[in-house]
């Protein structure tokens, strides 16, 4: 019984440690009329090449700034304008089934117009050496 707690704790606090937990780092740059972003993955981790990343891009309507969450700015104000392509990258040598590096993704000009934008999503990823997966919730206001 004390083992089998011991376990249960063990992955409990890994699991927690996980949740919230930031192993891809976004990089933002708006070059002219264009956003392009950068994805920088931390040693041990991967992002799961065939999950179901998400990430838009919202224009945010004025008045926006009513609003006190995140979320509350998109569902009130936010008008989807675009989805980032599916993620592409470099194969993880620990395992097959993830990206240790991910190319960089441009947001074609046309979708950019004057006004406040905001990058919503999730990104896949687990950790090589703890042996757990979690999604990293994405929400930033763009520079």
């Amino acid at each position: 019984m004390i083992r089998f707690s011991a376990v249960f704790l063990t992955l409990a606090l890994a699991a927690l440690h996980g949740f919230g937990y930031e192993a891809v780092k976004i990089q933002t740059i708006k070059n002219g009329k264009q956003y392009q972003f950068s994805f920088n993955i931390e040693k041990g981790y991967g992002v799961q090449r065939d999950g179901e990343h998400k990430l838009d891009i919202y224009r945010l309507k004025p008045g926006h700034e009513k609003a006190t969450t995140l979320r509350e700015k998109i569902q009130k104000y936010g008008e989807k304008i675009a989805s980032l392509p599916k993620l592409s990258g470099t194969i993880a040598r620990e395992d097959k089934e993830y990206f240790s590096t991910l190319k960089s993704v441009s947001v074609p000009s046309s979708a950019i117009a004057p006004g406040t934008y905001v990058l919503q999503g999730r990104i896949l990823f687990c950790s090589f050496a703890d042996k757990f997966c979690s999604a990293q919730s994405v929400g930033k206001i763009l520079p």
